[in-house]
Formats: structure tokens, sequence, C-alpha cells
């Protein structure tokens, strides 16, 4: 089912979908690219700039250097985050010789990704959007607004609350719990 609604949390299928059109591009880094970014929440500017030495594999944590910062955007923020196991084994499977995890350049990225949201029948899909999926995956399973902000790096509820897209099924599953 594809929606045309902005943010609208894709399906397990539509996700699958994405990952095999993106696993089939002859950009080899696509794949573990938007899987990082599905398993991460990062913006895509912060996957594309990070470094293997601000990786720890061993502790699952990884530190995003220059993140977006709408209070003051002249101060430049680095921001540690948790990585889930999934995120680690994705890491551990890349081979590059460079001293970026991902080393190509955003119009590579924008290139490649946008074939393959074509390939998917997902055109509406922008990569951003698995920063919405991940919040809301954060929420959903039951995360506090403090522990989501400490792992996307936010400083305000009001901006997470922008990315969180809680569907109804969710609230009436928690809603029987009562």
């Amino acid at each position: 089912m594809i929606r045309h609604t902005r943010y609208a949390k894709e399906t397990p299928e539509e996700k699958q979908r994405l990952l095999e059109a993106c696993y089939n591009m002859r950009n080899r880094l696509i794949d573990p690219f938007v899987e990082l970014g599905f398993e991460t929440g990062a913006r895509r500017g912060n996957l594309l700039r990070l470094e293997w030495c601000d990786v720890d594999l061993e502790n699952r944590t990884a530190l995003l250097r220059g993140l977006k910062n709408s209070q003051n955007p002249h101060m430049v923020i680095n921001h540690e985050i948790g990585l889930t196991r999934h995120a680690t084994d994705i890491l551990h499977g890349l081979t590059t010789k460079d001293d970026r995890v991902f080393s190509m350049t955003a119009n590579a990225f924008r290139l490649s990704f946008n074939r393959a949201r074509k390939m998917a029948g997902l055109e509406h899909f922008r990569f951003h959007d698995t920063r919405h999926e991940r919040i809301s995956s954060l929420f959903e399973a039951v995360w506090t607004m403090i522990q989501v902000m400490a792992q996307t790096g936010h400083r305000d509820p009001k901006s997470v609350k922008r990315y969180a897209n809680i569907q109804g099924g969710f609230l009436a599953d928690q809603l029987a719990k009562l």
C-alpha cells in the first residue's frame, strides 16, 4: 500500500522492497547506508561524514559530528548514539579503504537512492523518513522522551514530536493493556 502522506509510516513490505532495491544497485554502499539509516535514525549528512575513528563496535556506539542545531545554527554539536546489534553487524560487513565509513558523495547517494526508490515503487519516500521511522519505533518500544532525545540528539521535545508517527493499531494495543 503506497501512501502519499508526508511521513507516513512505511509498511514492513514497503521497507523490504526499498531495501531489496537498494541491494540491487550498482553502488554497493546504498544498501548498508539505508539500513543503517533505519537502524540509527541518523541524518544523511551525519552518516556521510561518519568516520571509522568515531565508531566503537565493541561498545556499540558512534559519534555523529556536526549535528544540526536549530537552537543555535552556528554551534557545532557532536553527539554519541547507541547502535543496535544489527547496526553493528552492518558496520562489521563494510570494507572501506577510506577513513569515512561510507566513502561516497552526497550526489552519488542521491542518484542511487532515487533509482532504488523508483524501482521499489516508493518515490514518495525520502531518506529522512528513516529518521521518522526510527523515532516512531523508539516510542512504540515505550522509550521515554528523555531516552529518545538522548539517542536522536534533539534538544527540544517539540522537535521530537514532529517525528513521531504512532499508528492507531499500536495505540489500541496499548489501551488493551489497561
